[in-house]
């Protein structure tokens, strides 16, 4: 969820300027989150320049190779107003072709790729991962092409989002944590989790875990799997149109940058994507995941192992109805 704090501090902090500094060139510099190695911060002026700063001690960044990103600047400096025994890393947008939801978007990104990190070093190791899984988003000659695979999950997460909204208002796209390659695609505030798995096959209801902690429940309220059967047909929709169809349910303007901002982290470009594929979603089931339900969870395994993957066959599974009211 702190991909939700940090939108919303950047909310707060434009706002700020728009309404106390709108005569004026001061930046306004705030913490966003402590990560478990390090400080992180964000600033903005009236001027419209956006920065993130991520603190460092003093010379770690001394041989740090810093990385290239179209749009993007990145720097190393002091920064007295923060902490003047300290040196940041220092990203900022240089170009007007990086909209103010990519700039947000790369910032949650980068932050909650860091949060649990406790190295320095190792830091600026994800930091460098991050900015390779952006390159081609914010390279305007190159653009990422889904898979068809690629494109049913997320249209799987939209059409969960979507009900969602319906159901909960627009704040539900809060909790969509998909983006931020979570543990689960949607986390709430109650303690609970719902994660999305999408399938072609109409024959069995088989489904495809990627790691041993996608359905751990521990720690959870609840946990709920939620599978929709999905086909490819003409009469069906693309990413695009769902995207829409989401953005008029969505009344207010901060809502609709927060969406876009998450399309923008999931890698989904909706301002140049091109999709491929009409989906038609045939049914859905819900199931929920507790102590006897069929799962590989990292307290099973040798420590030794590693990139556990595996399938599910759901056919005679009891299945279970999402209480929306308490989640």
């Amino acid at each position: 969820m702190i991909s939700s704090i940090i939108y919303s501090r950047w909310e707060k902090l434009v706002d700020t300027i728009k309404n106390e500094y709108s005569n004026s060139k001061d930046t306004v510099i705030v913490g966003i989150a402590a990560c478990k190695s390090t400080n992180t911060y964000i600033s903005y002026n009236s001027l419209n320049e956006k920065k993130l700063y991520i603190e460092f001690d003093a010379g770690v960044l001394d041989s740090y190779r810093l990385p290239k990103l179209t749009g993007l600047r990145f720097e190393t400096a002091h920064v007295d107003m923060i902490n003047k025994n300290k040196k940041y890393l220092i990203i900022s947008s240089i170009e007007t072709s990086i909209t103010e939801e990519a700039f947000e978007a790369f910032s949650a990104s980068v932050v909650s790729a860091i949060e649990d990190i406790e190295n320095e070093k190792d830091v600026l190791q994800k930091i460098d991962a991050v900015v390779t899984e952006y390159s081609d988003f914010f390279n305007p000659e190159k653009e990422k092409a889904f898979s068809h695979q690629e494109e049913q999950g997320l249209f799987g997460e939209l059409c969960f989002l979507q009900d969602l909204i319906i159901r909960k208002g627009e704040s539900a796209v809060y909790c969509w944590s998909g983006p931020q390659k979570n543990k689960f695609d949607f986390v709430f505030k109650t303690n609970k989790a719902v994660e999305i798995k999408t399938t072609s096959n109409q024959t069995q209801l088989i489904v495809q875990i990627s790691n041993e902690n996608q359905l751990c429940d521990e720690g959870l309220d609840e946990l709920y799997l939620n599978v929709y059967v999905i086909e490819t047909n003409p009469s069906g929709k693309n990413l695009l149109s769902i995207v829409n169809e989401i953005i008029q349910l969505l009344p207010s303007y901060q809502m609709t940058k927060v969406f876009k901002e998450k399309l923008v982290e999931y890698g989904f470009n909706y301002k140049k994507a091109e999709p491929k594929f009409l989906f038609k979603i045939i049914r859905s089931h819900v199931f929920l995941v507790g102590s006897d339900f069929p799962k590989i969870v990292k307290s099973d395994i040798n420590p030794a192992i590693s990139e556990v993957k595996y399938k599910v066959n759901l056919t005679g599974i009891r299945e279970k109805t999402i209480e929306y009211a308490n989640i």
